[in-house]
């Protein structure tokens, strides 16, 4: 089994001979199929990153929609709406700049990742900040990916979060 940081390299590899912008707009409408997505009120979507699964286009829908902002090593849960204005983060990321509401509110967090296995684990970027997110709120996880980045098995660690939903296209 591979190790995680090999992987990191490998997805992030693999990830620039994709279309991106193809795949990302139907995981957006595969997204929006969801029965836990129609019923949502709240749903914390990210920003992406360079070759990452883009879900800004779900901001269509008539919903509250967040964006995670980066406080020490935890994720803040910031409103955001089309236009608001936004931060670079250390992490090459978008941040709002609005005010911070409790992750229990939450009831969609769209998960990031750059590969995921068969049993729903997920392959972050190794700074853990979602797998302590999903520790403080009971919201249905959806990790919209690439099949390309799917695999057998991910090695684990006792803090690894799985996801709820791991949908590829």
């Amino acid at each position: 089994m591979e190790n995680k940081i090999d992987l990191r390299v490998k997805a992030k590899n693999i990830r620039k001979g994709l279309d991106m912008e193809n795949i990302s707009r139907k995981l957006c409408e595969n997204i929006r199929n969801l029965d836990e997505y129609k019923k949502a009120k709240h749903v914390l979507i990210f920003y992406p990153l360079e070759n990452e699964v883009d879900t800004l286009d779900l901001i269509s829908e008539d919903k509250n929609f967040y964006l995670p902002r980066i406080k020490y090593e935890d994720l803040e849960i910031c409103p955001y709406k089309l236009g608001d204005e936004l931060n670079s983060s250390s992490f090459k990321t978008k941040e709002p700049l609005t005010t911070p509401v409790s992750p229990e509110i939450l009831d969609i967090i769209i998960v990031p990742a750059l590969m995921a296995d068969k049993n729903n684990y997920r392959l972050g970027y190794g700074k853990g900040f979602y797998d302590r997110l999903l520790l403080q709120t009971s919201a249905t996880t959806i990790l919209p990916i690439p099949k390309e980045l799917v695999i057998e098995k991910l090695s684990i660690d006792s803090h690894d979060k799985k996801v709820d939903i791991v949908m590829t296209i």
